[in-house]
């Protein structure tokens, strides 16, 4: 059964997916973390709003509130009222810089893995063409 060019391309994003959650499971499994409260992490600088992390992740604001009151539960991140009534100033605490840097490092890790035969050309071709579909879908 040949596939179409969008089947294919629908099941290598997929894949792709697939993988990097299974690298994120296998590199990060000690912790007790959603795909959401991850990417909250992922993203934060050491001093952000919620609304810059929602609109980082393309996600609604809720579901960056319902992270940051997990995190902030189990104390890698503080909040503070900020300059805006309507919004809160998140900040990580140490223990969540530690894991932000793990996240950072898995994902690099895991773009090593998957780019490593990769030379310095193909990489620029690459990264312009994903710019370029992203572009394109938000067109």
């Amino acid at each position: 059964m040949e596939k179409t060019k969008s089947e294919f391309y629908f099941q290598a994003f997929k894949k792709m997916l697939t993988a990097f959650i299974q690298f994120a499971k296998a590199e990060l499994g000690d912790l007790s973390f959603s795909p959401n409260e991850v990417a909250v992490l992922s993203v934060m600088d050491e001093k952000c709003c919620g609304s810059d992390v929602a609109r980082e992740l393309d996600v609604s604001k809720t579901l960056v509130s319902r992270s940051v009151a997990f995190l902030k539960e189990k104390g890698y991140i503080t909040t503070e009222q900020g300059d805006d009534r309507r919004e809160k100033m998140l900040f990580l605490t140490e223990s969540g810089r530690e894991i932000a840097n793990r996240i950072e490092k898995m994902k690099a890790d895991f773009f090593e893995k998957i780019l490593k035969n990769f030379d310095e050309r193909e990489l620029l071709v690459f990264e312009a063409l994903l710019k370029l579909m992203v572009k394109n879908a938000y067109e």
